[in-house]
């Protein structure tokens, strides 16, 4: 097997951003702790055109530890920022 190592964002609700094309055509994937402990992750949501996949972890405390990059929830579809 072939392994690739890449990082992501933590983002709320047990969720991790990531590149599609790190993640793109994998059977499988998991998220690594410093410390070695892994686990599966699964894709929730791919967007191609934004290179971006939104994966989530099942064990909702393996992230507990981490900061949280948190999002404006009031913004414009289809409006330049």
């Amino acid at each position: 097997p072939i392994t690739t190592d890449a990082i992501g964002i933590v983002i709320k609700e047990n969720k991790i951003l990531v590149l599609t094309s790190l993640v793109d055509y994998q059977t499988s994937i998991e998220i690594k702790k410093s410390n070695g402990t892994t686990i599966p992750a699964k894709i929730k949501k791919i967007d191609y055109e934004s290179n971006l996949t939104l994966l989530e972890l099942e064990d909702k405390n393996f992230l507990s530890n981490f900061k949280v990059v948190e999002f404006e929830d009031n913004f414009l579809i289809n409006t330049p920022v």
